[in-house]
């Protein structure tokens, strides 16, 4: 089969949905289809790093799915992520859900109002993306969106997988806290991901309170304190951790 996965961003790129992508045509190309990436560059545009992007998407997202339409002759399935899928009216159709602009919608920060009023245009172009495709969703809070806020009828939950033999326990963790220079004696956790819902920060949240740990971040008498790395380069999540250890010990 001819297969077409369409994604803002390279697969290559850091990114959740990229990542998703790539394995994905690895496993179909495994299999003996037939896997085509189209993304930005694909279509000549180069990503925007600054300013409202809403714009922006738009544009990119109208780009594939013109391009989409131009090869049409080339492909028997089209798989895209969120947004991309505005514009694609091929059949037969996969629309993958890693998250919803409904469930990102809420996040603050700086021009608040304006980020709120972009992500409600998302929320409408991604609820038209899934308009005749099967619609397929990472986790049940993404489903719950996707059906109840976007009103799109059947919608199937397929969870990210994980390579066991990279993500296991590992049965000495004593040498490699050793290894790491890390203390023996406090407990340490790790939460890569986005701070929202859909990430599972309550889950988060039920733990530290399991545990008895402090979740404010004023306190002295906290045992465990929270830190925030904003920007996900690997120079600065290196730095991030090395900064966050040092808090662990003097607590």
């Amino acid at each position: 089969m001819r297969i077409a996965l369409v994604d803002q961003a390279p697969p290559t790129a850091i990114g959740g949905s990229e990542r998703t992508n790539y394995f994905l045509g690895q496993i179909l190309e495994a299999a003996g289809h037939q896997v085509t990436f189209i993304h930005r560059e694909t279509v000549g545009l180069k990503p925007k790093m600054r300013g409202i992007k809403l714009f922006y998407l738009r544009h990119l997202c109208a780009l594939l799915g013109d391009e989409v339409e131009r090869r049409k002759d080339e492909f028997d399935l089209v798989i895209s992520s969120g947004l991309t899928g505005w514009r694609i009216r091929f059949e037969p159709a996969i629309e993958i859900f890693n998250a919803t602009a409904y469930g990102m919608r809420f996040h603050k920060g700086p021009w608040q109002v304006r980020r709120h009023l972009a992500w409600t245009i998302c929320c409408g172009m991604e609820k038209a993306g899934g308009v005749g495709k099967t619609i397929v969703a990472v986790s049940g809070p993404t489903k719950r969106e996707a059906v109840e806020e976007y009103g799109l009828g059947d919608v199937r939950v397929i969870q990210n997988g994980i390579d066991t033999l990279k993500f296991a326990p590992q049965p000495n963790r004593a040498a490699l806290r050793t290894k790491f220079d890390l203390p023996q004696d406090k407990f340490l956790a790790a939460f890569v991901a986005r701070l929202s819902p859909q990430k599972g920060v309550d889950v988060l949240k039920a733990v530290a309170r399991k545990r008895h740990v402090c979740t404010r971040r004023s306190s002295s008498a906290c045992e465990c304190r929270w830190r925030i790395c904003r920007t996900c380069t690997p120079p600065a999540i290196v730095s991030f951790c090395h900064r966050a250890t040092r808090v662990v010990r003097s607590a």
